[in-house]
């Protein structure tokens, strides 16, 4: 069984973004710890699409999992 830290479900690319910065930015340790994870470490960021996959690499324990689901509600500028 797969169990993912966080999952984010981003409204938007900037959503995206910053969800990547928290993760993965050194200056943003401190925000990162927790009681369940005090080190504050670094997650290791994964994509999801919404779609089935067997084999394991959309999700992974104890990373933080973009899932990409709500992206597709946007509708183009023109």
């Amino acid at each position: 069984m797969m169990s993912p830290s966080i999952i984010v479900y981003p409204l938007n690319a900037e959503d995206v973004s910053l969800a990547i910065k928290y993760a993965t930015l050194d200056e943003l340790e401190d925000a990162r710890k927790t009681i369940a994870k005090p080190s504050g470490r670094k997650f290791k960021v994964m994509g999801r699409g919404g779609g089935h996959q067997y084999c394991g690499v959309s999700c992974d324990n104890g990373n933080l999992i973009i899932s990409m689901e709500q992206l597709n509600k946007l509708k183009a500028k023109k």
